[in-house]
This record gives structure tokens, C-alpha cells and sequence, in this order.
């Protein structure tokens, strides 16, 4: 008949020892990383992001505005956090039928980063409020910052020059 051994005491205990050293080393590695970077983790504005327009979504846009500003109270935002989080507060605006407001807050993302869709939406915003020469002015900028390598290219920069056409523009 054979019997079965039990694991000696020594090897459970070593091997959870392993373990938990591992797991003490990778979180003082990830500490010091966080640390030496000097500013805001990526991570950390992607979340306020998430959970503003989890908010947003669920109707609570005092609490989706709340979270963006407190974000960019943050000191050390590298310029795409703060176009992200700009962006998300226009948006945030733009949901809940603050067009006005909305703009701003797509002007101030511009200010640090400049793409097609930041463009476009500004320039369905200024169409919003009647003011279909700014619109154009942003569908043309949005035009010039189609990425060449989108799939989608020739058929963005067709349907903005119709959207420019219509506004009684020239594409």
C-alpha cells in the first residue's frame, strides 16, 4: 500500500516566503516608478475620465463635472491628460445641453492637443448656435488633421466638405 507524504512544513513555508517577497518587490517597483515620474500616472486620469462619464451617463452631471475638475486640479498633467480631461468636460457639457459651455471646454482641449474629432465636434457645436462660420473654420482645421493612414479618410474629408458646402462654404 502506498502512502502518501505530506509537503514538509520547510517547503509550504518557502514557497509562500517566495511568494510573498515577489509580491512586496513588485509593489515597491511600481511605487517607485509612480514616484520618479514626477507626475500624474496615466492610469489615474483614465479613470477620472471613466468615471465621469459613468456619471454623465447615469444622469448624475454635477458628480461627472465634479470628478473632471478635480482632475485638473491635479498638479503635474502632462498635455494629453489635460486635453483628455477638457475633452471629457466638453463632452460631459455637450450631453446635457450645454452647448456654449461645451465649446469652451473643446477650446481649452485644443489648446493642448488638436484632433479630427475635437475639431468636428466643435464645429457641430458652432453649427448648434448658428454660427456657421465658425463651424466651417473647424471643419476645415478638422479636415487638415485626418490621419492620411485612417481607413476612413476619404470618406471623413468628403463628408466634412459636403457638411462645408451645405454651410454655404467652400470646401
Amino acid at each position: 500500500m502506498g502512502s502518501k507524504r505530506p509537503f514538509p512544513l520547510r517547503t509550504v513555508l518557502t514557497v509562500v516566503g517566495v511568494i510573498v517577497v515577489a509580491l512586496l518587490l513588485g509593489a515597491g517597483v511600481r511605487y517607485w516608478q509612480t514616484r520618479s515620474q514626477g507626475s500624474v500616472p496615466v492610469d489615474r486620469t483614465d479613470a477620472a475620465v471613466l468615471k465621469s462619464q459613468t456619471l454623465s451617463m447615469a444622469g448624475d452631471f454635477t458628480g461627472a463635472q465634479a470628478v473632471v475638475t478635480d482632475a485638473l486640479k491635479q498638479k503635474g498633467l502632462s498635455t494629453d491628460q489635460k486635453y483628455q480631461l477638457y475633452y471629457c468636460q466638453g463632452n460631459n457639457y455637450q450631453n446635457h445641453g450645454n452647448v456654449q459651455q461645451a465649446l469652451e471646454s473643446f477650446k481649452k482641449a485644443a489648446t493642448y492637443k488638436q484632433t479630427q474629432s475635437l475639431y468636428e465636434s466643435m464645429a457641430s457645436l458652432a453649427q448648434s448656435l448658428g454660427d456657421n462660420q465658425s463651424a466651417i473654420v473647424y471643419y476645415k482645421k478638422a479636415i487638415t488633421l485626418i490621419p492620411s493612414n485612417k481607413p476612413t479618410a476619404a470618406e471623413d474629408k468628403a463628408t466634412d466638405q459636403q457638411i462645408i458646402q451645405a454651410l454655404g462654404g467652400k470646401p
